[in-house]
């Protein structure tokens, strides 16, 4: 296995007063294959918080509105169905430029589909989590490229956004980082968004991560950790009436926990499938911990369970790069979508629901 070094940076008490907040808003209100897992996701729901860059979810979170926050989507890609085409052909039409931002970058296709863009006059920007020694053969080929290649900013505790910007029009929002596992044996999904006020902020926000500036206010209606990622979350949880399939990589935020018990208890058929204690090793005492609170736990082996996913009543949805975690909502960069489009939200409780009955228990 390749590995992938945690490391924690600035952390302050932003995050934990967040966390409280939150909490009280809850009771008042109804491994990548190939990859080790994400660093930073790892920690414990009982780790110092954090902000990232300079500012808090609670000054930064912005978009605040009483209507669900959906961004309309144009694609879905479901992995390992899918693989890397769709990627790689959408940065092989580039015309202008290419803005790419991963945790980890391994795929061989991908990096080739970067330098060649290069080779048309693209102008092509790689920013990658600067702790993945695993990302040092990426950096050499790209540069060696023409590919300009930055470290995500400091000030987060890891650089976990995923998403790929070409010719600033259109953007893919994944739960994958480009890598061969994502593409061959990881439960993964991948967005397709075009909606000028996402897509312009999305280039706002890597914009200012790529010049190491504060973080910016988020007025779209996109998920942003650590701007409004655990907000948004909350409010989609809190429109489940009926059914709530959760996917993720790790789950070990007790916010997170709270809200989903009021909802079990509620009726609410609330079942969490997550990474495998073979790939995640603390997934074993989260789960535990999971079903000593009543909620129904498997884990998924095969695919590699990578997904980070939500599906309400099969008519809303979450898709990104966000764990279940406090350092995932409170502390890293990511990037997120809610969505309410009928045949996506159909699409993936479809899958999430053919996961569930393909997962174990041990």
């Amino acid at each position: 296995m390749k590995s992938v070094q945690a490391h924690v940076r600035n952390t302050n008490t932003a995050g934990v007063l967040a966390l409280l907040l939150v909490l009280g808003a809850c009771s008042t209100t109804a491994t990548t294959g190939g990859e080790t897992p994400d660093a930073g996701d790892q920690a414990s729901s009982s780790s110092s918080g954090g902000g990232g860059a300079s500012s808090s979810s609670s000054s930064s979170s912005g978009g605040a509105s009483m209507a669900f926050p959906a961004v309309p989507v144009d694609a879905l890609h479901i992995q390992p169905r899918d693989g890397s085409a769709f990627l790689v052909t959408a940065i092989g039409a580039a015309t202008a430029s290419v803005d790419l931002a991963s945790y980890i970058l391994t795929d061989n296709s991908v990096e080739q589909a970067l330098g060649n863009a290069v080779g048309r006059g693209v102008t092509v920007r790689v920013m990658l989590d600067p702790d993945q020694t695993v990302n040092n053969s990426a950096r050499t080929y790209l540069m060696g490229r023409g590919v300009q290649v930055r470290s995500g900013p400091a000030g987060f505790t890891n650089f976990h956004q995923k998403t790929v910007m070409v010719d600033a029009a259109r953007a893919y929002i994944m739960t994958l980082n480009p890598s061969a596992s994502a593409f061959t044996s990881n439960r993964e999904y991948a967005v397709l968004v075009t909606r000028a006020a996402e897509v312009t902020e999305l280039k706002t926000l890597f914009d200012a991560d790529w010049a190491g500036q504060t973080n910016p206010r988020v007025d779209s209606n996109l998920m942003v950790s650590p701007n409004n990622s655990r907000l948004r979350l909350i409010t989609l949880i809190n429109r489940a009436t009926t059914k709530l399939l959760v996917q993720v990589e790790t789950f070990s935020d007790e916010g997170m926990r709270s809200l989903l018990k009021q909802k079990l208890d509620a009726g609410v058929d609330v079942r969490i499938l997550m990474a495998h204690p073979t790939d995640v090793d603390q997934n074993a005492a989260d789960a535990l911990t999971l079903r000593n609170r009543g909620f129904p736990v498997r884990f998924l082996r095969a695919p590699t369970m990578h997904a980070k996913m939500v599906v309400v009543d099969g008519a809303l949805a979450y898709v990104g790069s966000i764990n279940f975690t406090r350092p995932s909502m409170d502390q890293n960069r990511e990037i997120g979508v809610l969505l309410d489009d009928a045949p996506t939200a159909a699409a993936l409780d479809t899958q999430a629901e053919a996961d569930w009955a393909a997962g174990v228990v041990n």
